[in-house]
């Protein structure tokens, strides 16, 4: 089970000092998805104070200083690596400060991530979703850099297609939803929005070949795909069966 995980990933991060940086923040990542942000709050200040080896990386209000891409000190020597994982863990600080209903301090921590390492899909990813309700225009930019340094993770494709769906750039849009389901075809939700475009372009076909794979995949509503399959059927001049 995955909290089963967890407790062999905690044993194995006990020790920042002596244990992998990534499988620390792997074990972060854990805590997150069992729905444990204090903790994995708590664990981000650990591997922060050992990277940066005792070194103020906190202003006086508990927030990260701005000034933090000049205290990096990479304990192992490897520094050329050193942005990239103090961003990774900053990211995961995010989504601890998230989990505990404190956004602004979530968004700084995506801001400062995003300065250290601008290559990141899942910060510009998160970056977009902080700001698609305020400016929509900034958030459209943060998922395309997004999908162009990360496309191999569907769901950004498909962040950034339903909003070039919303604007009507339905053949953009189609494209990035097929890119997305090559990379998940599991993913049921992105099948049915692709049906969707297909639909709107007419091409009835398609649609119908794109909603039969969704019900193969996981978390969907059947009652609504069905019946969208039968209408389609219909259009088609096809029988139900």
């Amino acid at each position: 089970s995955r909290r089963r995980h967890t407790r062999y990933w905690r044993d194995w991060s006990s020790d920042v000092c002596s244990s992998d940086l990534l499988a620390h923040n792997r074990y972060i990542g854990l805590l997150l998805a069992d729905s444990e942000p204090e903790e994995a709050l708590a664990q981000t200040e650990q591997v922060l104070d050992w990277m940066f080896a005792g070194k103020s990386w906190q202003t006086s209000d508990g927030r990260l200083a701005s000034d933090v891409r000049d205290r990096v000190n990479f304990n192992d020597g490897e520094g050329a690596g050193a942005e990239q994982m103090v961003a990774s863990t900053l990211f995961l600080r995010s989504l601890a400060f998230e989990g505990i209903g404190k956004t602004k301090d979530a968004v700084w921590c995506l801001k400062l991530s995003e300065r250290l390492d601008g290559r990141n899909g899942d910060v510009l990813a998160a970056l977009g979703d902080y700001y698609l309700p305020s400016d929509r225009k900034l958030a459209i930019q943060y998922y395309e850099r997004s999908v162009s340094v990360d496309d191999k993770d569907w769901k950004h494709l498909r962040r950034l297609g339903q909003q070039y769906a919303e604007d009507g750039r339905l053949i953009e849009a189609r494209d990035l939803y097929r890119r997305a389901v090559r990379r998940a075809p599991f993913a049921s939700v992105a099948w049915i929005e692709l049906a969707h475009i297909l639909r709107a372009q007419k091409d009835y076909k398609s649609a119908l070949d794109a909603l039969m794979e969704a019900r193969r995949g996981i978390n969907f509503d059947p009652e609504g795909v069905d019946r969208e399959i039968a209408e389609l059927k219909q259009k088609l001049g096809l029988s139900k069966d």
